[in-house]
């Protein structure tokens, strides 16, 4: 869940950097990918 919440957070401030609405497509594809990041990351560290 925390792998969630922060690549979804970072995910959706990327667009913001570069000049996009926060409720722009960006940010929404942003989170949506950052949050799949997040997951990846968590079940990669916590499955040894």
């Amino acid at each position: 869940m925390v792998g969630v919440v922060i690549g979804s957070t970072l995910g959706a401030y990327v667009p913001l950097w570069f000049g996009a609405d926060s409720l722009s497509i960006a940010s929404v594809v942003g989170a949506f990918v950052g949050g799949l990041f997040g997951i990846w990351i968590m079940a990669k560290l916590f499955s040894s």
